[in-house]
């Protein structure tokens, strides 16, 4: 169970492990992601895979808000919950677009 101590270095790790996640899904389907913003890769794999729904896309953008925050030690602007919210979409990422 995460606590309030082990939100902020979760928030880092969930955040790095999505973005890379998300890099991933970009290589594997032909997405060049070197040097393109997180937000500009999340529309273009939207275009890409039918799939990825508008409302996988939006759940896409808080794990990345999460990872530019958590980042940048803003450790007052996320939460517990969306450092789970993102840990469970890196997860489903990976099941659904990775394996």
């Amino acid at each position: 169970m995460l606590n309030e101590k082990q939100k902020d270095p979760a928030g880092i790790i969930a955040g790095v492990a999505f973005e890379d996640t998300f890099r991933n899904i970009c290589r594997k389907n032909s997405v060049c992601e070197k040097d393109v913003k997180l937000d500009n890769l999340i529309s273009e794999i939207q275009k890409k895979i039918s799939s990825f729904s508008q409302a996988k896309a939006k759940r896409a953008r808080v794990a990345a808000d999460v990872r530019t925050r958590a980042t940048h030690a803003q450790w007052d602007q996320f939460t517990k919950e969306d450092v789970r919210a993102t840990i469970e979409i890196t997860e489903e990422f990976i099941q659904s677009y990775l394996n």
